[in-house]
């Protein structure tokens, strides 16, 4: 599944970018320079809104397919993360 994560519960972690047109959303994926980001910014020209971009959660829920965004991590080491502490 090209580095596609099995989460469970009928989710899968993905590489793509998704954006929404109207009450449905389209997954965007192929290879690095493929065009996907340049896409969405040109649907989101003419009026679809951007889910997320590079991570998706794709789910099945209720014989519907939901996209959601990944929730960013950030990982904090030395002098930052004794700010934080």
């Amino acid at each position: 599944m090209n580095g596609d994560q099995i989460l469970g519960g009928g989710r899968v972690l993905t590489y793509g970018t998704a954006v929404a047109i109207g009450d449905r959303a389209v997954l965007l994926r192929g290879a690095s320079g493929a065009g996907k980001s340049d896409l969405a910014l040109r649907l989101i020209d003419e009026g679809a809104q951007l889910v997320a971009d590079d991570q998706v959660y794709v789910e099945a829920r209720d014989s519907q397919t939901l996209m959601d965004i990944d929730v960013p991590k950030v990982k904090l080491s030395g002098m930052a993360l004794q700010l934080y502490v």
